[in-house]
């Protein structure tokens, strides 16, 4: 073979693996820009409100009317529908409203689903309600009576009749025109029946009743937006202090993207609002950290590998003292892909003040507002466990991760669910979504009277992410939870047996509970108090006795039902002892 050819070979093999390398590499580049799918969930805004004219036997004049004579915008619930009761007529149109802007621009809207918490159906005809629009101007922010003018609004952006309502309860309208959803400001929405809007005089009662934003965000009408995007984003809010009012300061929030510089974001609450920004990337975020103090102290939260977070940015009230708080964890779970969360609840809202990553640093800082309670909310491959925990004089804590601590995995939904009966009068309900595909899940405690069911407590909260706790069962009752969840626009109903426990052998079961709550039954305390008194007292004379007597009568306590604790916890005590009493000897030894 000629030079020549020998030539033309080598530059052609090269050319074609440099066209490789560069396709393999845009390939990498267009993978981290991938399409995603994200569903977020809008409670209702408080200028929500029902507009309606008064009128005696002219219903044409009252569906025409330019203006309402009555606007309810301050009540907890809304009426929606029309209906005739002797010579009066009602025309009922209620609106709603949605902050949407958070929604990127360049993000596309792919479905929409208005929920609304029907509390009475007082309807002798049936009707659809139906959905209309007269964006951008009406209806106005606040609602005024002019905003009920019929003319002003127009359009079907999605309708569902009445007889399809089963109780009181969350019942769901699937939008059909989405570009009624307002990525740049407010989604406002007019509620209508079919009938009023054909202008057919009613000859009875024809409304429902829901409620309105006023009855608080468990029962507020919601709004599921799914929206496709590329790339990874991320909104963050504040500041704030953890009472939920906003911080008198500014925050300045960086963002670190691996092997990309840092950005840096300025979140101003001196003017007396949060602010709120949408960031979005190329390439997954690594974490967040923002100051709480002129002291340069900082606050973390570590990024999964989600496309899209929501981040409250916290700080500390500077009249309030906080401490930096460490969790060293022993885990004897072998888990992964963990991270420990401090959550506040703030106004009804659960709340992540700093999320950290536990294969990055362990202990793991927190820091924390003296006297304040917060939970610790782990999350991992095996799901997720909270501890609670309030900010006092004892600085450095030992977390146990142990294999009971996780609940059920439902194969192919990557959701953890359980229910179970603490004691007599305390079920606790756990729902992880690590998916984050959950836009609400409802929990209902109910026990059987005679041939019925009836519900003895009932809770609707929205997030993936829910620990619920009941402490008013009646010892004597069994009780059924049913967990049900809207989980990525589909409904998932769990059930789970919590039967009244059988007779106590503890005899303080009960008596205790008056010295007022703790972080475990209160009956707990006498066989504490004695496992605690003979470890004193042995340990005085001699540590490895008192070690050892201590927790062999914490064994006995637990045997006869005078201690409730794990046989697991008890039996790593055991072995502590042990290597207490070997360490004892040995140095016994090195002394003789």
């Amino acid at each position: 073979m000629s030079p020549i050819h020998t030539t033309k070979k080598l530059f052609v093999s090269l050319l074609i693996l440099f066209f490789a390398v560069g396709l393999f590499a845009g390939t990498i580049r267009m993978g981290e820009a991938a399409s995603i799918t994200v569903t977020r969930t809008f409670s209702c805004l408080t200028y929500d409100g029902f507009l309606y004219p008064f009128s005696i036997g002219d219903y044409n004049y009252m569906w025409s009317q330019l203006s309402a004579d009555a606007m309810q915008n301050i009540s907890t619930i809304l009426h929606i529908g029309q209906g005739k009761e002797l010579l009066w007529y009602a025309i009922k149109r209620a609106f709603v409203y949605f902050d949407t802007a958070l929604i990127p621009d360049e993000a596309t809207v792919t479905s929409a689903i208005l929920s609304i918490y029907v509390t009475t159906d007082y309807s002798d005809i049936d009707f659809n309600v139906t959905i209309q629009s007269g964006q951008p101007t009406y209806p106005q922010i606040p609602l005024q009576l002019s905003d009920y003018y019929k003319g002003l609004y127009s359009g079907d952006g999605g309708n569902r009749s009445t007889s399809q309502i089963t109780g009181a309860g969350y019942w769901n309208i699937t939008m059909t025109n989405l570009s009624w959803i307002n990525k740049e400001d407010i989604t406002k929405l007019c509620l209508r029946s079919h009938r009023e809007i054909n202008g057919v005089a009613p000859t009875g009662i024809e409304y429902i009743e829901i409620y309105s934003a006023e009855q608080g965000s468990v029962y507020a009408p919601k709004l599921y937006v799914t929206f496709e995007m590329t790339g990874y984003h991320y909104v963050i809010h504040g500041p704030y202090y953890e009472n939920g009012n906003v911080a008198n300061c500014t925050a300045n929030v960086t963002l670190q993207i691996a092997n990309l510089p840092s950005e840096n974001y300025f979140l101003n609450g001196t003017d007396g609002i949060a602010d709120d920004v949408t960031i979005g990337v190329e390439q997954l975020g690594l974490v967040f950290t923002w100051n709480i103090s002129s002291y340069n102290y900082t606050r973390v939260y570590y990024l999964t590998d989600a496309f899209f977070e929501e981040i409250w940015i916290f700080i500390p009230d500077p009249n309030v003292p906080f401490n930096l708080y460490t969790f060293t964890i022993t885990d004897f779970a072998g888990v992964s892909d963990a991270y420990l969360e401090s959550i506040i609840n703030v106004n009804g809202q659960n709340r992540i003040v700093e999320r950290q990553k536990l294969d990055v640093i362990n202990a793991v800082p927190f820091y924390f507002v003296w006297a304040k309670r917060y939970d610790l909310h782990l999350t991992c491959n095996r799901g997720s466990y909270t501890w609670s925990f309030i900010a006092l004089t004892e600085t450095s804590q030992n977390l146990i991760i142990t294999s009971d601590m996780f609940p059920t995995l439902y194969p192919g939904l990557i959701v953890y669910t359980k229910a179970l009966r603490m004691n007599a009068t305390w079920i606790q309900t756990n729902y992880t979504d690590n998916n984050l595909l959950t836009s609400w899940v409802k929990v209902d405690i109910q026990y059987k009277s005679g041939f019925a069911w009836l519900t003895a407590y009932s809770v609707n909260n929205t997030g993936n992410t829910h620990k619920i706790d009941w402490y008013s069962a009646d010892s004597a009752k069994d009780y059924v939870v049913q967990v049900t969840a809207l989980r990525n626009s589909e409904l998932k109903t769990w059930s789970f047996s919590c039967p009244k426990p059988a007779a106590s052998a503890n005899p303080f079961e009960g008596l205790l509970d008056i010295l007022g709550t703790f972080p475990f039954p209160a009956a707990n305390l006498v066989g504490l108090f004695i496992v605690l008194s003979v470890f004193a007292v042995f340990s005085y004379a001699y540590l490895p006795v008192g070690c050892l007597l201590g927790v062999i009568t914490a064994m006995v306590l637990r045997y006869i039902g005078w201690l409730q604790t794990s046989w697991a916890l008890l039996g790593l005590a055991m072995v502590i002892s042990i290597f207490v009493a070997l360490s004892e000897a040995k140095k016994k030894e090195r002394e003789i």
